[in-house]
């Protein structure tokens, strides 16, 4: 079991501003819980109580300090009761108290690890709310502030004052920074002060301290507090107090946020007009009054931040958002962010991982260039027509010479809306261009006809991923709508006849093929594998070939051969009668079928 494993113990009478209601133990014991998954197999073990008190006036109460709780028969649904004594909680009236516990096994020399602590207050007091937010420290977590030099900001580290209801331009206000020793010696005070302007109005208040301030005070504590004298007069206001011990955090850092409507990698501004919303896990050990400031800092340029005070809607929705102005993206585009969050009151702090992110210069790339596509009379500047006659094999399409776009990025071609027939995608640029790329012939087949009379013309355009982005992270250039005018019918090959070559007659005596009549269909514009063949006596339902996709052999031959059985024409056809043989190829997977040329007209002799 992990130390993570043990949840914290449970204490009733806790109200929404997390203080225990002293008037609803009257004279009585508090009995708190201790349960964890699996409890009742731990009989035989104990509990060791870590309670650690604080009255108002700073004095310690640490009551049952070395006392083991056997794990027993006393043991209920909600737990293994454990009680203090009632004259030690009215004497940490208006302080508050550290909870926790661990597990000792009798046959083990030291106790398991420690479990979640639970903070709360004892005492009811005026509401949280009613109170200014405590100033925070962007490196600490946990009410701890590591001063190792490898992981304080070579800059400093940054507090922040959150916005209060009240502020206005003129307002001074002065942070209380007091810093003790490792053996409680006071170090001598900072109260640097803020005069707020009108572009701090309703936005936290952040300063630099340098961090030699913290490596003085290293083993020892940090009091954090501000006071607020108003520019239009009234009585001023002093914050709550906050403790910071100067060590290593204990407890792991919080997820990381998240940004609606962005995966990872790079961040484009483009893409977020109205700012970016920072999406924060609410957190099971939340309260009404909390404060939640996220920080979103770069190595050069301008740093930001936001916070929110927690109120009851926050909690009955579920949802705990903020906002990131979109100028703060464009001010530092190309530049690495990192933001970090963090949720605090008095007697609590608690940050997440840093996001890290890269802020990416938004992509511009035009329609693409198509060379063999021009204007047609009434045509936009985004149409054009291509004739299939001029593009047999195959055409080409160029990233415009303004594009704002690099070699590094992916970049591909799109023939077609994707998930529609006829789409493909050509994803790799001519050896030595990388602006340039080849469109095989047989997409073109595949799109003739495409803006003629009702159907709907192609839509051609760039999708490209930025270097380095992962690839839902494309972006789409404007489209190019391309009419594709259809290959001329009367330049596709008529099948021929073998046997009656040169002649208007197919006489029987010629046919010495056991398959019999062979007729030779040439090679056409645009052949490839895969499109499919159609041969049939014209006026019947018989087939030569049907639906017959061609093979890479037989697109790649100099003719396609099929055969017209004798005894057919004997009997389906009959001596003296006209014939003629039809052809139909889809270039299109079966979408529509083109009719070639049929056959000249034949007369079957004996």
């Amino acid at each position: 079991m992990t130390a993570v494993t043990y949840p914290a113990p449970k204490v009733p009478f806790l109200d929404a501003d997390n203080a225990l209601d002293l008037a609803q133990l009257d004279t009585g014991s508090l009995v708190t819980h201790v349960w964890f998954p699996d409890i009742e197999t731990y009989v035989g073990h104990f509990i060791l109580v870590n309670w650690r008190g604080c009255t108002a006036q700073g004095d310690a109460i640490d009551s049952v300090a070395g006392v083991a709780y056997p794990i027993d028969d006393t043991l209920t649904p909600e737990g293994l009761p454990i009680s203090f004594p009632n004259d030690s909680l009215q004497r940490l009236d208006q302080g508050w108290v550290f909870y926790s516990y661990s597990v000792k096994d009798p046959m083990a020399p030291t106790p398991g690890p420690e479990s979640k602590r639970l903070f709360f207050y004892v005492g009811i007091r005026p509401s949280l709310t009613s109170h200014l937010p405590v100033p925070l420290v962007r490196e600490s977590h946990d009410l701890a502030l590591d001063p190792d030099i490898r992981v304080l900001p070579a800059i400093g580290v940054t507090v922040a004052v959150p916005p209060y209801a009240a502020i206005a331009k003129g307002d001074k206000v002065t942070l209380q920074w007091r810093g003790f020793d490792r053996n409680g010696n006071a170090r001598p005070p900072l109260n640097p002060v803020w005069e707020v302007t009108d572009a701090q109005v309703g936005r936290p208040l952040t300063r630099l301290v340098d961090r030699t301030q913290v490596l003085l005070i290293s083993g020892g504590r940090l009091e954090l507090s501000y006071r607020i004298d108003y520019a239009g007069g009234g009585e001023p206001s002093v914050s709550a107090l906050q403790t910071l011990q100067i060590l290593a955090p204990a407890l792991p850092r919080l997820p990381e946020l998240a940004i609606d409507g962005h995966g990872a990698g790079p961040i484009d501004p483009v893409r977020f007009p109205e700012g970016v919303t920072l999406r924060v896990a609410l957190h099971p050990q939340a309260r009404v009054g909390d404060t939640v400031l996220v920080n979103a800092t770069v190595s050069t340029g301008t740093n930001a931040a936001v916070s929110v005070r927690l109120d009851p809607s926050t909690f009955d929705s579920g949802t705990l958002t903020l906002q990131l102005e979109h100028s703060w993206l464009v001010a530092n585009n190309r530049k690495n962010a990192e933001l970090t969050y963090q949720y605090a009151r008095p007697g609590s702090v608690l940050s997440g991982e840093p996001l890290r992110l890269l802020i990416s210069q938004p992509l511009d790339i035009p329609m693409p260039s198509l060379e063999d596509a021009g204007p047609e009379p009434g045509d936009e500047p985004n149409e054009g027509r291509m004739n299939a006659a001029d593009t047999t094999s195959g055409s080409r399409a160029n990233v415009r010479p303004e594009a704002i776009v690099d070699e590094a990025d992916t970049i591909h071609l799109y023939w077609g809306e994707p998930g529609t027939a006829g789409h493909s995608v050509v994803t790799t640029p001519v050896a030595g261009n990388w602006r340039a790329f080849d469109i095989p012939k047989n997409a073109i087949a595949m799109n003739m006809g495409a803006g003629v009379n009702s159907r709907e013309r192609l839509k051609v355009f760039w999708r490209v991923v930025p270097n380095g982005e992962p690839p839902e992270n494309w972006q789409d250039s404007d489209p190019f709508w391309l009419k594709i005018v259809p290959f001329p019918l009367d330049r596709f090959p008529t099948i021929q006849c073998v046997p009656a070559a040169g002649t208007s007659e197919l006489s029987l005596e010629r046919i010495t093929d056991p398959k019999g009549a062979e007729f030779k269909l040439g090679r056409w514009a645009y052949m490839a594998q895969d499109q499919i063949l159609n041969i049939k006596v014209v006026g019947t339902d018989y087939y030569l070939i049907k639906n017959h996709p061609l093979t890479e052999t037989e697109a790649l031959a100099p003719h396609i051969s099929s055969w017209l059985p004798e005894s057919f024409l004997r009997t389906e056809i009959g001596i003296g009668n006209k014939f003629k043989v039809a052809v139909t190829v889809s270039f299109d997977e079966g979408r529509t079928h083109t009719a070639f040329r049929d056959s000249s007209e034949l007369t079957l002799r004996a």
